[in-house]
């Protein structure tokens, strides 16, 4: 999956609606900012924030709802794909050992929305109520913001990613993000294609190094960057 602004911005074989994979891919995460979304990261965005235009605290999709997470919500996220071994391998963030991480994250996320126009979002299936993953948007600055998502394994192959991700996107044009960034493993193809479907294209950084703590932690290496410039 791609790391992103819930505990995402927080999947395996989710290449988009119609792309279907030889075999499930572990963990299917693009990675917000490496480490910048998800939690323990708060130094990494301005102390201060902007709130300009206020964004919506639930939307919906055809298939989903997504909603500014609450409290109630630390064990089922803990439960559903935070501590997941193969949810987490390709993400930004470290698996979650403890509900206390879980926890430690939903205080980041209010802190977020106190700050920002939005933060992290929650995915939930329209149909059921059933928690599927995360995403959202982490602002750096008032006009520049970062994504990606997270989805439970039940979740994957369904193009939940690209009809989620599409939906933080419009989030993002309404809130006034006008350079809204993504990234993840080089390897993580169909991550890599779900962001191209919704807009996105390679920018990458020549000097950028970012750690995937679950696949090889203390490492740093080259992460795909993706860009989508919005008016």
């Amino acid at each position: 999956m791609v790391a992103s602004a819930a505990d995402c911005a927080h999947p395996a074989a989710e290449g988009g609606d119609d792309f279907v994979p030889a075999e499930p891919v572990p963990g299917d995460s693009i990675t917000v900012c490496a480490r910048a979304w998800y939690l323990n990261l708060v130094d990494l965005v301005p102390a201060l924030g902007y709130r300009g235009a206020v964004g919506p605290e639930q939307v919906e999709t055809a298939r989903l709802i997504l909603r500014r997470p609450r409290m109630t919500d630390t064990v089922p996220m803990f439960e559903r794909y935070a501590s997941d071994p193969d949810v987490t391998r390709f993400l930004g963030w470290p698996r979650h050992a403890s509900i206390h991480a879980t926890e430690a994250f939903l205080r980041f996320s209010e802190q977020e929305w106190e700050r920002w126009p939005v933060g992290p979002y929650l995915i939930l299936s329209r149909a059921d109520g059933r928690l599927l993953g995360g995403s959202g948007l982490t602002f750096q600055t008032a006009h520049e913001a970062v994504t990606g998502y997270v989805l439970a394994k039940d979740a994957w192959g369904r193009g939940y990613a690209t009809e989620a991700l599409t939906a933080v996107i419009d989030v993002a044009r309404q809130t006034g993000v006008r350079r809204l960034t993504a990234q993840c493993h080089p390897e993580h193809w169909p991550s890599r294609r779900v962001l191209e479907k919704c807009g996105f294209v390679r920018d990458d950084p020549p000097t950028l190094l970012v750690e995937f703590p679950n696949l090889t932690p203390g490492m740093q290496q080259v992460a795909a960057c993706y860009l989508l410039l919005l008016t």
